[in-house]
């Protein structure tokens, strides 16, 4: 234990202590969040009833607030976790798809714009990623529950009206 008055330089475990490496009463920071790891490890029951307790004094609310408030101020995070947990990708990987179709639709070649923002499109069975898409695109594949015949008769039927509107 310090003595008050005098500031060690180093910990017993060796570890440098300055200013900021300090805990309030003057213990090693490092030390103190080691100590407090294997501490949950070995009893992760306390850690889950001081959390559930810690939730039930908040007030009503105040979990939803932080949420909002935690996706408002790192989007980036947010995303990255939604892709990684949906698809399987990760920012980088979307960024790489996007650089390859040159931030343009695969199915319209719409270019992706600030209200034009591209949607991850999938195969619904193997899970697997096959590009981006702007929402319109990636409706109409919903729509259609991505089966060629019925994409195919849509194409053959704006056909056929095209060309009878054509004759008139």
């Amino acid at each position: 234990m310090p003595v008050k008055g005098f500031r060690l330089t180093h910990c017993k475990r060796g570890h440098l202590i300055s200013e900021v490496g300090r805990t309030g009463s003057g213990y090693c920071k490092l030390c103190s969040s080691i100590r407090a790891k294997n501490l949950h490890k070995k009893h992760p029951e306390r850690r889950a009833r001081y959390t559930k307790n810690w939730i039930a004094k908040q007030p009503k609310g105040f979990q939803a607030a932080r949420a909002r408030r935690y996706r408002k101020e790192h989007p980036e995070a947010v995303q990255s976790t939604r892709l990684k947990g949906r698809y399987g990708i990760t920012k980088a990987d979307q960024d790489a798809q996007l650089k390859t179709q040159r931030y343009r639709c695969a199915v319209c070649r719409t270019k992706f714009t600030k209200d034009c923002k591209p949607e991850t499109d999938h195969d619904h069975t193997t899970q697997q990623v096959r590009g981006q898409v702007c929402h319109a695109c990636n409706m109409l594949l919903g729509a259609a529950k991505e089966c060629l015949r019925t994409l195919s008769n849509a194409i053959q039927y704006l056909k056929k009206w095209e060309a009878q509107h054509d004759r008139s």
